[in-house]
């Protein structure tokens, strides 16, 4: 239950190099980095029609223990709820070198759409593809940058309204290769991404794990491009560098494309000559459909390792700049296209009391219950991939986030009731129900009180008691004790800032004198299907809770998740990308009823 997603806040920042990367399909995201011929070109680049100095924001963020720093731009005409551009640099450059090579382009977007755009700059002028072995510093390193992303997601959301639906990843050839790991490990935070200069990699190198979620992706590469070869093959860097194979434009396409479900044939587009040069042009291949996300490649034809535009030229070195689209805005009018399948943010007043809940999909609902100190946005990324089946509601238990807090010490029991007065205000009568840590507790209460309106429920590190190593942890940990990224975590993530979470951290302190239980007994009669999930290094609620609960319950279901701790499914708390995705695939099983019998597994 229980703030042990506190400790994992806070293990996971102090980690120098970021969450693990265990690997599921061999993906192996290629760095291409420049050469000094690079520097000099980016430095001379022409500097017309670019905003004015005061415009451009430098800012920084503790990520991982680690002082990360980026560029970033808010429009006067700023849009409500905005969507956010992050605009990641090729390698050997920094964020400001990138804007110049982009012609400034996406701030003069900016200001006529009313979109934020950031520029991160990658560690060392690098950024951490999923190639364990590249000799780069933010590889070397093991640099989390997708904790990056999200810490900067969550502060412009926080700051500027971002419209978590509408969050877009550009970039340009090492930065290309760090989109195609968000879009691998981060489908349902990012809505869409573009890749300039790089192909997905052969099968022989990878270190990370990626979703099958599909993910709307715009690939734009030369021909003739001698650094990332259009056909695939070996990565050379002019200096002659070799940096491992990859696929070709067109199966790169391709692999999004299957992910997306297109089964039609692309619809062929050739771009109009308007530079004048004969010797290249461009063409597009497009998979579209209303249920699925959208696939483009655009190829240059005659094109070098460029970024199509007329206003910055690239060094012959890299080979030709194509001028008769400007590559830029086609990649805004391609984002400008996308969304996230969102989960819908609302508030509704029951017994006294406001609840704040987010709500999408279609089918029976599930409702999702949030782990301590935290809100319902934890379970946003399994939600995302479950509204295919189901109406999702995510609630923030009372005190956190936007719901309002229940006086003296918190209550399962009344938490339960008031998830019941919320169902009723939503015309719920059926529903199912994931939990996490308190979510859990509350979801055996909401059972326990009115089991014929439970079809199934699924338990993540969560007990029907508290016993002494939950209350111990309960009562040791303070917000003033905490490192400062983790307080900023946390401010960020409830409304009322700091007052807000001082009260919650009081309320989850006096969780150490909550003597809540239900007795084994009680459990028995609960003719709910139950599926425990535990990791079986949980330092609250150690295997002993768990094999209870399974001998207790009649019609229970009990995975346990070796090496892993209290927050499992959460890469960015300390948990394991591969076994979040697993997660999503036995609960979909679960909940359709594949998983009857009581069973180990």
């Amino acid at each position: 239950m229980i703030a042990i997603e506190i400790q994992a806040v806070r293990a996971a920042m102090k980690k120098k190099g970021g969450a693990f990367k265990p690997c599921l399909a061999r993906w192996s995201l290629i760095l291409v980095t420049g050469v000094s011929c690079w520097f000099r070109s980016v430095h001379a680049a022409p500097r017309q029609n670019h905003p004015v100095p005061s415009a451009i924001q430098n800012a920084n963020i503790q990520v991982g223990g680690l002082e990360r720093t980026y560029l970033y731009y808010v429009p006067r005409s700023l849009s409500v709820n905005p969507a956010l551009v992050f605009v990641f640099h090729a390698g050997n450059i920094d964020a400001e070198q990138m804007r110049a090579i982009t012609a400034y382009e996406f701030e003069r977007l900016a200001d006529v759409n009313g979109f934020i755009v950031a520029y991160p700059n990658g560690f060392e002028k690098s950024w951490n593809d999923c190639r364990g072995r590249a000799p780069y510093p933010a590889n070397l390193s093991n640099i989390d940058d997708p904790a990056f992303v999200r810490a900067l997601i969550r502060r412009f959301h926080a700051e500027h309204g971002v419209n978590s639906s509408r969050v877009f990843a550009m970039g340009f050839s090492n930065g290309g290769h760090l989109v195609y790991r968000l879009a691998l490990e981060m489908p349902n935070e990012i809505a869409a991404i573009a890749a300039v200069g790089a192909n997905l990699p052969t099968s022989d190198e990878c270190d990370c794990f990626y979703s099958e979620q599909p993910i709307a992706a715009m690939i734009i590469n030369g021909d003739q491009d001698r650094i990332n070869p259009y056909k695939g093959g070996r990565v050379t860097l002019p200096a002659g560098d070799a940096l491992g194979a990859v696929l070709s434009a067109k199966a790169t396409a391709e692999y999004f494309r299957a992910r997306a479900g297109h089964q039609d044939e692309p619809v062929v587009y050739r771009y109009p000559d308007r530079d004048g040069n004969a010797e290249t042009w461009v063409e597009r291949l497009t998979w579209d459909s209303v249920a699925l996300p959208e696939i483009s490649l655009l190829t240059v034809h005659g094109g070098g390792h460029t970024i199509p535009q007329a206003k910055f030229r690239f060094p012959e070195i890299y080979g030709a700049t194509n001028a008769d689209i400007n590559s830029l805005e086609e990649i805004w009018k391609f984002f400008a296209r996308q969304r996230i399948p969102q989960l819908y943010k609302a508030t509704a007043t029951v017994g006294g009391y406001k609840l704040h809940y987010r709500r999408g999909g279609s089918g029976p609902h599930l409702l999702m219950l949030h782990g301590f100190t935290l809100t319902g946005e934890q379970w946003a990324p399994q939600a995302k991939e479950l509204m295919a089946n189901h109406t999702v509601i995510a609630a923030d238990l009372p005190g956190h986030g936007g719901s309002s807090p229940l006086p003296g010490v918190f209550s399962f029991e009344k938490a339960a009731q008031l998830m019941y007065e919320l169902l009723d205000e939503l015309n719920v009568q059926k529903v199912s129900g994931i939990g996490h840590s308190a979510g859990a507790m509350t979801l055996l209460h909401m059972a326990a009180q009115q089991p014929h309106r439970f079809e199934a429920m699924v338990l993540v590190d969560g007990s029907h008691y508290l016993g002494p190593e939950a209350k111990k942890i309960a009562g040791e940990d303070k917000f003033a004790l905490l490192k400062p990224e983790v307080q900023e975590f946390y401010r960020t993530l409830h409304p009322g800032g700091e007052q807000q979470v001082e009260r919650i951290f009081q309320q989850y302190n006096g969780l150490a004198d909550n003597d809540e239980r239900m007795a084994p007994e009680a459990l028995a009669k609960l003719p709910v299907r139950t599926l425990l999930v535990w990791g079986d290094r949980d330092p609250a609620f150690p295997l002993d809770i768990p094999l209870e609960m399974y001998r207790s319950l009649p019609y229970a279901a009990l995975w346990v998740i070796p090496w892993q701790g209290h927050t499992s499914l959460w890469p960015d708390l300390g948990g394991d990308a591969k076994v979040a995705a697993r997660f999503v695939e036995v609960v979909r099983d679960f909940l359709a009823g594949n998983i009857v019998e009581p069973t180990w597994f």
